[in-house]
C-alpha cells in the first residue's frame, strides 16, 4: 500500500513538473493591439504618429503636426510671408 501511495505521489509530481515546463515553451499571445493615430505633415507630406509628431498651432487655435522642427520652421516662414 505504501508503494502505491509513493508511486501516485511521484506520478503527480512528475505531471506537475512537466505541465510547468511545457507551459513555458508555448509562445505567448500578444496582447490587444494599441491603436496608432497618424497625421500628415503639411510641408513634406510625411505621415507621422501622434506620439512622434511635433505640434504647432495656427492663429485660430487649430493644431498642425510636423515630422521635424525643420518642417515646422519652414511652415512658419511660409505663413509669415503671406
Amino acid at each position: 500500500m505504501f508503494r502505491l501511495l509513493m508511486l501516485a505521489a511521484l506520478g503527480y509530481l512528475l505531471f506537475f513538473f512537466l505541465r510547468i515546463v511545457l507551459r513555458r515553451q508555448q509562445p505567448r499571445r500578444p496582447g490587444p493591439r494599441k491603436e496608432v493615430t497618424t497625421v500628415r505633415d503639411p510641408v513634406c507630406g510625411t505621415y507621422v504618429t501622434m506620439e512622434d509628431a511635433i505640434a504647432g498651432k495656427l492663429e485660430n487655435g487649430q493644431k498642425v503636426y510636423f515630422c521635424s522642427m525643420e518642417c515646422l520652421n519652414r511652415y512658419r516662414a511660409s505663413r509669415a510671408d503671406k
